[in-house]
């Protein structure tokens, strides 16, 4: 089954409140949440299928979404809506490292939660590919969606481990704007400043994030930017082999759901 972005490109997040799956705060109510509905009026948790946070409210519903998630709660979410609850709480955690005055807690509590994510796509990855809806104006949103493209890939190129792969996603988030081989000695700074040991990336690992960060640019919603669909996405990356090994990029296709049909493989050939 294809998993093609399940958000609309000409989507935009609003700028004044937050839709969450009420399916979620059912599991675990929010403590202090004032909720709505479409309307503007306070929502009926028990029979919404959609209820609004005020975007005010973000930090405090990421906070209790982490909370959920890391909690014996968490199995009674069904599998989009804990797909979105653990995605929302990594942006949280993902701004709280972007941040200028990250120290290593934030790196740690971060850790924490992407071995739930390193789990959650060994067992079905379906779910949070189609949750994700990276924005140019949320650097975590970025960070976070490159952190899953890069472990989706790296482990359907081979690697299994836990550990290995949480590193990955860290590193992906962590150095988010550090990124490249010119920028090793900013790399190195920035894990050092979060309590992190700078690893040595190998060919494979480099252009994994390389693959990641790049998709995700060129997918990400913004107010001055025009999203590329899936397809021409890759086509984009398969025409720059210099940058991005193409069996890599060939695996990551196959990860995506995105190769081209038998009517249109002639002219939208991504390797």
């Amino acid at each position: 089954m294809p998993h093609l972005a399940s958000h609309a490109p000409g989507d935009r997040p609003s700028r004044s409140r937050i839709a969450v799956p009420a399916a979620v705060l059912r599991v675990a109510p929010p403590p202090r949440l004032v909720l709505f509905n479409a309307h503007g009026w306070q929502a009926d948790l028990a029979h919404a299928h959609t209820v609004y946070v005020a975007r005010a409210d973000n930090a405090a519903l990421r906070s209790h979404l982490r909370r959920l998630v890391h909690s014996p709660a968490a199995v009674a979410l069904p599998p989009d809506g804990a797909a979105w609850a653990l995605l929302e709480a990594l942006h949280g955690e993902a701004a709280a490292v972007l941040a200028a005055d990250a120290t290593p807690t934030a790196a740690h509590a971060l850790s924490a939660t992407l071995h739930l994510l390193v789990a959650r796509l060994a067992w079905d990855p379906a779910p949070l590919l189609d949750a994700l809806a990276p924005t140019v104006d949320a650097p975590e949103t970025l960070a976070v969606a490159a952190a899953v493209y890069a472990a989706v890939l790296a482990a359907a190129a081979g690697l299994r481990e836990p550990e290995p792969l949480v590193l990955l996603a860290l590193l992906a988030i962590a150095t988010d704007r550090a990124a490249g081989d010119a920028a090793t000695a900013d790399r190195a700074e920035t894990l050092r400043r979060l309590g992190l040991r700078a690893p040595a990336l190998g060919p494979r690992e480099r252009s994994t994030l390389a693959i990641a960060r790049a998709f995700v640019q060129l997918t990400a919603a913004g107010d001055d930017a025009t999203p590329l669909d899936h397809y021409d996405a890759l086509l984009a990356l398969a025409a720059h082999p210099e940058r991005f090994d193409p069996r890599l990029l060939r695996t990551f296709v196959r990860v995506l759901g995105a190769e081209p049909q038998p009517a249109d493989a002639a002219d939208r050939r991504v390797a």
